[in-house]
């Protein structure tokens, strides 16, 4: 199994750039036009970004009939992005033509199945091949409230650890730990671990705060640029919030 992460996180590692503090400089989104406000019908997604996009490459999202430049942050979580006028995704790259005229080019459509109103995508992508991405419905009628869920991305399987309960999330998996509401100031922590090195090791913790209507969303998955770091090869976004 060790074997496994190291031969996945060995080809994330060819395709991730070390962020010098130029390269931060370069990717600056403040700079930026940033993205349109929300108008009703929009779909809002937000882009869990798996690897680090190379110093000054951007990605475009089309709002409307003008181009954006989506903030993807590397192997970090967007902001919201709407997505108006249909139920699709669409990830472009900007390029020229021979006459010097810019074209966008998609690099990744992916469905919004269902008849949610908000979206995570996970984008993905590994050296010499196409951009990938998974998409997770985040509607409270999908994933309620009162409750934390754990998507394990990763190469491995994880352990999670909430209240008394130890539950097991394969790879490409998922599980859900309905806790027990209680008042504002009741707290519990929950617990990712993973097998690394012949140990089980603590990946990430997260005190909870168990107030009625929160929900808790871990995104676990292999992290080339904590690798390169010398750290445990996971990566880990956690979304708290209060879905209406």
């Amino acid at each position: 199994m060790l074997k496994t992460i190291i031969k996945i996180i060995t080809a994330l590692s060819f395709s991730a750039v070390c962020i010098t503090t130029a390269a931060a400089q370069e990717n600056d989104f403040s700079k930026l036009e940033g993205l349109p406000p929300f108008i009703k019908g929009d779909i809002s997604c937000k882009a869990v970004c798996t690897f680090t996009p190379t110093a000054g490459e951007f990605y475009y999202v089309k709002v409307g009939s003008k181009y954006y430049v989506t903030p993807l942050i590397a192997e970090g979580l967007s902001q919201a992005i709407p997505v108006r006028g249909s139920r699709t995704f669409i990830l472009y790259r900007k390029t020229e033509n021979e006459e010097g005229k810019e074209i966008h080019t998609p690099v990744l459509t992916t469905t919004l199945g269902g008849s949610g109103k908000e979206y995570l995508i996970i984008i993905s992508k590994l050296e010499g091949k196409p951009i990938t991405s998974k998409v997770i419905n985040i509607s409270a009628s999908s994933l309620p409230a009162n409750n934390v869920h754990l998507f394990n991305y990763s190469p491995v399987a994880l352990g999670i650890q909430v209240e008394k309960d130890n539950y097991v999330a394969q790879t490409n998996k998922y599980i859900s730990h309905n806790f027990k509401a209680a008042g504002r100031n009741s707290y519990t922590s929950a617990k990712v671990l993973m097998r690394y090195q012949g140990e089980n090791k603590i990946m990430g913790s997260k005190r909870l705060r168990l107030i009625p209507g929160r929900r808790v969303i871990f995104i676990c998955f292999a992290s080339a640029k904590r690798a390169k770091m010398g750290s445990t090869p996971l990566g880990m976004v956690t979304i708290q919030d209060m879905p209406k």
